[in-house]
């Protein structure tokens, strides 16, 4: 019962102004799903290593609470998962 989780810009779905949707990639059991955030970002404005949005996000009012926001659907995955 393998689960991993990844927030990514899903590059394959490119938006008509250059932009991704932010999505959870989330790997059971060797199955990918895509859980989608509901933003969409530049591929400058999103830190892949760290995998959080930056500062310098245009098109966010406020990245902390994006970022935290984030975070939140992450926790609920793994919740949904081992429940």
């Amino acid at each position: 019962m393998a689960l991993t989780t990844k927030v990514m810009l899903y590059k394959t779905r490119q938006k008509d102004d250059g932009s991704y949707p932010l999505m959870i990639r989330v790997t059971y059991n060797r199955k990918l799903t895509y859980v989608p955030l509901g933003y969409t970002l530049q591929e400058t404005e999103f830190n892949e290593k760290k995998q959080v949005i930056k500062p310098s996000a245009k098109q966010i009012e406020n990245t902390t609470r994006a970022n935290n926001k984030i975070k939140q659907e992450v926790a609920k995955v793994y919740d949904t998962i081992s429940q």
